[in-house]
């Protein structure tokens, strides 16, 4: 059977095969399977099914995550995940697996599952993850062997919505399995006051009338929102309206 290695210093894919030639042919296509994830700053792991040890972990986990490369299995990322965004994953992940038990079993060797995720760094900042897995290969012990890819998208991901995708990588259709999922955002502590002032910015978007509304005065007003910007976590006033209005924190039920 063939056995498929990652050489990290010479960044490529390699088939060996029982007698340990490497078919030039197989390394191309087979790096063709990594290239298919690099969109940013990333690093992968290989897993076995039955096992949540790497095999093999890349070093790019230091520059993502802060972590050694030889410290990383797939039980202490799981750790790392999002509080919030732990039932998440596990929907998805029970989704996909409904999805590869209704196909034919030599199918499932096509597709790549895909979402996104955050991960606590060594620093204590959370990043947004896209994580993506596909099987590789069936080992002697039967054991299916995977490919985990987890690539940093905090520049570009800055909202709360969490997205699976199962993608066809031989062309065929998707069968429409991607759906998105909204995630709310927990109400912050805010006191009821800020939760007036909160409401009356969303209201009056203009703060300077806004303070007039409220019957203090704008600098009052500003200290108000510094703090619930602080306790909200949002870089802005605006930024704050908008995660307001996105988590509905104001919606009456």
């Amino acid at each position: 059977m063939e056995k498929l290695k990652f050489n990290l210093s010479r960044n490529e894919w390699m088939v060996l095969q029982s007698d340990q030639s490497i078919y030039p042919e197989k390394i191309k296509e087979h790096q063709a399977w990594l290239e298919r994830f690099q969109t940013g700053d990333f690093f992968y792991l290989i897993v076995l099914s039955e096992s949540t040890r790497a095999t093999v972990c890349s070093e790019g986990v230091t520059k993502v995550l802060g972590y050694d490369a030889q410290d990383i299995h797939f039980d202490f990322l799981l750790d790392l995940i999002h509080p919030d965004d732990v039932a998440v994953m596990e929907e998805f992940e029970a989704e996909a697996e409904r999805f590869y038990l209704s196909i034919p079993e030599e199918e499932r060797w096509n597709y790549k599952t895909q979402y996104n995720l955050r991960l606590k760094s060594k620093t204590g900042k959370f990043k947004q993850l896209m994580f993506q897995s596909q099987p590789l290969r069936l080992t002697d012990t039967q054991q299916v062997e995977y490919l985990y890819v987890f690539t940093d998208i905090s520049s570009i991901k800055t909202n709360s919505d969490q997205y699976l995708s199962l993608i066809n990588l031989r062309g065929g259709e998707s069968k429409k399995l991607y759906r998105q999922k909204k995630k709310i955002e927990k109400l912050p502590d805010f006191t009821m006051r800020e939760l007036e002032i909160l409401e009356a910015a969303m209201r009056e978007k203009d703060l300077p009338f806004t303070a007039q509304k409220l019957h203090i005065s704008l600098e009052t007003l500003n200290n108000h929102l510094k703090r619930i910007r602080r306790k909200a976590g949002a870089k802005s006033t605006v930024h704050l309206l908008a995660m307001t209005n996105e988590n509905k924190w104001l919606k009456k039920e």
